[in-house]
């Protein structure tokens, strides 16, 4: 009897074991009123993780009056609070920031806005550590251009960061804040979260972050400087454009040099080529302005009229670089170090000088 009754009381017990595990599994969270999933992340029993995305509504990107689309949020700024926040907000009890590869790290094309500075209240905890803005700093797609520079080929940066607000279903639900912009501060990385209906053991071990890239080559700019046109140099059209293009001089080996013109005529290719060229070594792109993107506006050979007062005096100068077009562009990173006779220190005067209209956004 005994035997018997101890048997029949083990089968209950695993029959309420069995009863409360599919109850668990198959209890669904209540609906919640924010707009805010977890993506690329695990589903268990009392727990899910993921990157969060949040529906991004009364911001000026959008049109008025309507939502966004699902964007993902910045770790920069995501805390371990913000990250019980948002758990919170899903349905869950407990919430601690997350990381894995497929959740931490950008993949894919690059998303058109992203979203930071959560406030549903206030909000301080642990941080990931990157490591520094430079040493991580993390180029799309780890692209080289000609010269073994890293190609930034993202979205446009130009926007200042816009107010909005998480959407939600209801007109009750608590306003949670947050700022929409282009892209995350380096290293780029995306928040995410780890949700639980019981309270967490002890952290996860760090996660493994990538290598960083080498560090950028020296910067160009150093080698380069900029003038508005003197009055004597060519004819603008409007006379108001003249202060937004620029003549140059090249740091070479017989110091300042003013940069010639030359027949834009023997290759359309490589006088826009040049052009960009040019510009890149102004704004020092992509080595150090690696978030921006450079545009040539526009470019021109200007004629060297008579001297004039406060204008360009070529008896001042002894030497001239003079650029030499070819069929194909070969150009060395730094214009000056590129060998003859692409690139030649002359001492005959120029007639014309080279300018650009260099912009970055």
């Amino acid at each position: 009897m005994r035997r018997a009754s101890f048997s029949s009381c083990a089968g209950a017990i695993a029959v309420l074991l069995l009863l409360a595990t599919a109850n668990a599994q198959g209890k669904k969270k209540a609906a919640s009123p924010y707009q805010i999933s977890l993506v690329l992340g695990t589903t268990g029993i009392n727990t899910m993780t993921g990157r969060v995305m949040v529906v991004p509504a009364e911001c000026v990107f959008f049109t008025f009056g309507q939502n966004g689309p699902p964007i993902p949020m910045c770790d920069d700024d995501f805390t371990d609070a913000k990250a019980d926040t948002i758990c919170k907000n899903v349905g869950y009890k407990f919430g601690r920031k997350f990381y894995s590869p497929a959740v931490t790290f950008p993949s894919g094309d690059p998303p058109s806005y992203v979203a930071y500075g959560l406030s549903c209240g206030a909000a301080t905890g642990r941080r990931l550590r990157a490591g520094g803005e430079d040493a991580a700093r993390r180029r799309d797609l780890l692209g080289l251009d000609p010269f073994g520079e890293y190609e930034y080929t993202g979205p446009n940066i130009g926007s200042d960061p816009q107010p909005g607000i998480i959407a939600t279903t209801t007109a009750t639900a608590t306003r949670c804040t947050i700022q929409v912009t282009k892209r995350c501060p380096s290293p780029f990385y995306y928040a995410g979260v780890e949700c639980s209906d019981v309270p967490f053991k002890a952290a996860p071990p760090p996660m493994a972050l990538p290598p960083s890239p080498p560090p950028p080559p020296p910067t160009k700019s150093d080698f380069i400087r900029a003038y508005v046109p003197e009055a004597n140099l060519g004819t603008f059209n409007p006379e108001t454009n003249r202060p937004f293009y620029s003549r140059f001089d090249l740091s070479t080996t017989q110091g300042w040099v003013p940069l010639c013109g030359f027949d834009t005529g023997a290759s359309a290719d490589f006088t826009t080529a040049f052009a960009r060229h040019v510009c890149n070594m102004f704004l020092d792109y992509p080595a150090i302005s690696v978030e921006s993107v450079v545009r040539v506006e526009g470019f021109q050979i200007v004629p060297i009229g008579a001297p004039v007062p406060g204008g360009f005096d070529p008896a001042t100068r002894t030497f001239w670089a003079r650029v030499t077009p070819s069929s194909s562009y070969n150009m060395a990173r730094l214009i000056q170090d590129t060998p003859a006779p692409a690139f030649q220190i002359s001492t005959t005067p120029c007639t014309t000088l080279f300018v650009a209209y260099c912009s970055s956004t």
